[in-house]
Order: structure tokens, then sequence, then C-alpha cells
């Protein structure tokens, strides 16, 4: 259903402002999850200009399956700028298409980012995240180490990244002198063939805090996957093994790593993917 719609997430975002003065910080909300409730740019954006005086303890703010947009994002950047999610550790922004289906939304999200020292867990399934748009969001967040220093997950689920948008996005994750290398061309066919490949041995961690890279459903093929080894690493997972039925099966379990697969409720797989018109 639409639960509260634009209108409705516009009134909510005046309600937390007139409400602000009179509550207590301390006993202010730490999570607000929002999710399926029809709330598009507008109504979006009003709960975020209303987030820093009304949950300045906000760690987790979950808006899937709405309709925000790339205005929405231009609103979460202001609104980030401004300190407002300067606790946040959990951001889900979840099957909303249209926030980073040009790469403007991508863009501004990265700004929002900037400011968000204290994010634990990223997910962006199901937004429509380009090729361009990774590149933007991998050059500005995740290539420097200041940027979003906390980021133990990574959800892209389920955007149409294909084989350039990882290329692209590993590359601005790689350190200087090793953006264009990777184990491209017949080294990926032996790769998927299980020959040793990716990051050179010795080479320094690439974001040592980021454990968890989810791929599941990017349409990458064998190059795409190869490429990903290079962000291999002791404790990481790059989980890309459903719906890429490009790769081969034996590369993409390679990039399972050692770690224990864990089972999220809050984002999983099955319930992220975006929904066929059949049910």
């Amino acid at each position: 259903s639409d639960g509260l719609g634009d209108d409705g997430g516009s009134v909510l975002g005046l309600m937390f402002l007139s409400d602000a003065s009179a509550v207590d910080p301390a006993a202010r909300t730490r999570s607000l999850s929002l999710t399926s409730n029809g709330i598009g740019d507008f109504g979006a954006s009003q709960i975020f200009r209303s987030c820093k005086a009304a949950l300045p303890n906000l760690e987790r703010l979950v808006l899937d399956r709405n309709r925000l947009g790339p205005f929405a994002m231009q609103a979460l950047g202001a609104a980030a700028a401004d300190g407002a999610f300067s606790r946040l550790e959990w951001l889900h922004l979840n099957d909303n298409p249209a926030a980073c289906a040009h790469v403007d939304g991508a863009s501004a999200l990265a700004d929002a980012l900037q400011h968000t020292p204290a994010l634990v867990e990223l997910c962006l399934n199901g937004v429509s995240l380009t090729p361009e748009g990774a590149e933007v969001l991998g050059a500005r967040v995740l290539a420097s180490a200041d940027a979003v220093p906390a980021l133990r997950r990574l959800n892209l689920n389920f955007n149409p990244l294909g084989d350039d948008g990882v290329e692209r996005l590993v590359s601005v994750m790689l350190p200087v002198g090793r953006a264009a290398g990777g184990v491209g061309g017949e080294a990926a066919e032996k790769a998927a063939g299980g020959v040793a490949g990716g990051a050179a041995g010795g080479a320094a961690p690439i974001r040592p805090a980021l454990k968890r890279i989810q791929l599941e459903g990017t349409g990458i093929s064998n190059r795409g996957a190869t490429r990903l080894l290079d962000l291999e690493m002791p404790g990481r997972t790059i989980e890309a093994t459903k719906k890429n039925e490009g790769a081969s099966e034996a590369l993409l379990s390679r990039l399972l790593g050692t770690a224990p697969k864990r089972r999220d409720a809050a984002c999983e797989v099955r319930t992220c993917q975006p929904k066929s018109n059949a049910h």
C-alpha cells in the first residue's frame, strides 16, 4: 500500500519539527523505519530537514520501497551537510528505482555520505545505480579512507551495473598503481577455471573495515567477477553468486572467501529483489 504517501511524509516531517523543542533529546528515537509508505521526493525532503532537530540520536534510517528520486537524494545531502546524520549507522534505501537512475542522484547520495562518519551499513538494492553512478559513488566515497571510515557492509544488489560498472567501481577503490591492473583478458578465463588471480601479494588492504560487498543480480560475467578478485582480502566476502548467470559458479564462489555467510533479516536478497508483475 501507499501508507503515508508523499503528503503524509511531509506532515510527519513537520510534526517532527514542531515537537522537537518539547522532547528530551535523550528520549528521542534512534531508529526510523518508513518502509513501503509511498513517500516521494517532497515528503522525504520534509523528513530529512527535520532530523537534526527532532532526531539528533538517529542511528538507523530505513526508507525501503518508497518513491525516492534524485531530489530526495539532494535533500538527504543537504540535511547530512547540516549535521543531521553524524550518528547514523544504518542507511537502507532499497527498492527506490528512481533514486540513482540518473548520475545526479548518485552524486547527491555521495555528497550525503561524506557526512556520515559512523555509517556501518549501506543498503542500495534496486536503486537503478548505473555504471556512471557507481564510478561517482566509488570515487567520492569508497576511494577515500576518510569518507565513511566505519563502513562494513555495502549492498548493491539488483542494480544494472554489469561488468562495466564493476570495473569502474573496483578501479577507483584500488591504491594508486593498481587501478589499471587487474586480472582481465586471458587471466579471466584461467581464474574462472580455478587458477589463482586477483590482487598482488603483499598489496595494502583496500578499505580493510569493509567486510561484506553484495552484488547479486547485477548482470556481471566472468570479466566483472574476475575484476572483483582485486578486492579480495582475508575476512571479506563478496556475494555475487545469485542472479549473475553470465559468470562461472566456481569464480563467484571464490569471491565468498573464507568468512562465514550470514543471514540478515533486515536486508535479505530474497526480500530486496524487485517484485515481478506476476505476483
